[in-house]
């Protein structure tokens, strides 16, 4: 966003990051300057601008087996609830069929842009309506019906670093028994 703090600031901040204590802001110079929060809560702000539409990707993996007839399915329905939405996402929101990757798959990704920015988190409601209708048409079009292999990735904050699950540390239950079971593949 671009702000001006209190009237008689001549250059206009840019914000650049906001923390707990302190936000950092940009100068049209290029200056960059780390304001208190405590006098930023004593100042009138005035928002010139706000921050434009945001984006999100959503990545799906589905078989390679899945038919043209049901991806174009799948797409047809994506845009029909785009429209249906006008007032949370734009209409270039789009399905993109990405690659094709190894072990039978095919990389699809969902770009959800969103006619508001990220304020208040708006967008994570926004984002699991999309995922909602997204595994509805999929179902729909019974491409989970097919079972596939897909990898898992855990995303460690702790560790800050991405490790792949390896085939010991990934478990099923047997249906026919409550005995725990190694397996080499999650299945969807």
């Amino acid at each position: 966003d671009r702000v001006h703090i209190d009237a008689n600031a001549s250059e206009p901040y840019y914000v650049l990051k906001m923390e707990l204590l302190t936000t950092t802001f940009t100068m049209w110079s290029g200056q960059v300057v780390t304001i208190p929060n405590h006098v930023l809560y004593a100042s009138t702000i005035f928002n010139v601008a706000r921050a434009g539409p945001m984006s999100d990707p959503l990545e799906l993996l589905v078989r390679r087996q899945t038919t043209l007839q049901q991806l174009q399915a799948l797409e047809a329905d994506f845009k029909a609830f785009v429209e249906e939405h006008p007032d949370d996402y734009l209409r270039s929101s789009g399905m993109f069929l990405r690659e094709y990757r190894s072990g039978n798959s095919i990389l699809i990704v969902y770009f959800l842009d969103y006619t508001t920015n990220w304020q208040l988190a708006q967008h994570i409601y926004r984002k699991q309506a999309a995922m909602y209708s997204i595994h509805a048409s999929l179902e729909k079009h019974g491409i989970f019906e097919q079972q596939a292999s897909l990898p898992v990735q855990v995303n460690s904050t702790y560790a800050r670093q991405t490790s792949t699950i390896s085939d010991e540390d990934v478990y099923s239950v047997p249906r026919d028994s409550t005995q725990t079971t190694r397996s080499t593949e999650v299945s969807m």
